[in-house]
């Protein structure tokens, strides 16, 4: 691999799962952060029948019954599970919990309490339904566990389920139909080569409020120095913004005391 770049990822995937992997080096590194606070969207696969003590197909079987065969009762539950706005997470987790993650105590067979956490899920709709898998289209908001949506299902069902199969298809501005193989993408770096696959900070962070700036300018955010003057002035004290020069963002900003003052610098 070429010297001298930085690579980082967004977000984890599980060992299981296939999809969408943000994947930054450069200065990209340096906003991954909040790259990973957007929304995810989902395709899963739930076995209905068998519950894990992973939720997930890699788990052992720890209980399970005859699941419904009616389509339409797995989309009331699903329908339920849309509406909770709390969720649970697995033992098997990387949540921290006094200092560890939970799947080191959960692999020591340690009694830990996981305390429910908010979540929202935005879509739940069952795409098909193969007795007894159903695969399950789902849009939420970062830190749903899918594995738990699983696990929750069969309770609700009274038959146990777990995950099966798990591939990510957005994550923020990035969606599966413009993604590339990793191994492509490590290869272009190698022969630092831009094959067209990759997005500027500035398109990832597409929502943002971006503020012009002068070389002038930009050299002092460069040197740590906040700047005042600016027409453009966030509503809340703690909004963010990208300052761009030329057309390329160049720092991360934060209107305080009346200035613009760079969170971080990217450039």
């Amino acid at each position: 691999m070429a010297r001298g770049v930085r690579i980082g990822h967004v977000g984890t995937l599980d060992p299981m799962a296939t999809g969408v992997l943000v994947v930054a080096f450069g200065a990209a590194t340096r906003v991954t952060e909040w790259l990973a606070l957007d929304d995810k969207e989902y395709e899963a696969e739930v076995t209905l029948g068998s519950a894990t003590d992973t939720y997930d197909a890699t788990g052992t079987e720890v209980g399970g019954s005859e699941p419904p065969r009616d389509a339409d009762l797995i989309g009331s539950a699903l329908e339920e599970l849309q509406r909770r706005t709390v969720q649970t997470p697995p033992r098997y987790s990387a949540i921290k919990v006094a200092g560890q993650t939970a799947y080191r105590y959960a692999r020591r067979g340690a009694e830990i309490h996981l305390a429910p956490r908010p979540v929202r899920i935005d879509r739940l709709a069952l795409l098909d339904w193969r007795f007894p898998r159903a695969t399950v289209s789902i849009a939420c908001s970062k830190g749903t566990y899918v594995r738990s949506i699983a696990h929750d299902l069969g309770i609700l069902l009274g038959c146990g389920a777990h995950l099966s199969a798990l591939r990510r298809m957005r994550s923020g501005r990035f969606a599966i139909a413009n993604a590339s193989p990793l191994a492509r993408l490590l290869q272009a770096i190698r022969d630092r080569k831009d094959e067209g696959f990759t997005i500027s900070i500035r398109h990832a962070l597409g929502d943002w409020p971006s503020i012009d700036v002068t070389q002038d300018r930009a050299a002092m955010l460069r040197s740590g120095v906040p700047i005042a003057g600016l027409p453009v002035d966030p509503t809340r004290s703690d909004s963010l913004a990208l300052a761009v020069e030329g057309g390329h963002a160049i720092a991360i900003v934060e209107w305080r005391d009346a200035c613009w003052r760079p969170r971080k610098v990217l450039t």
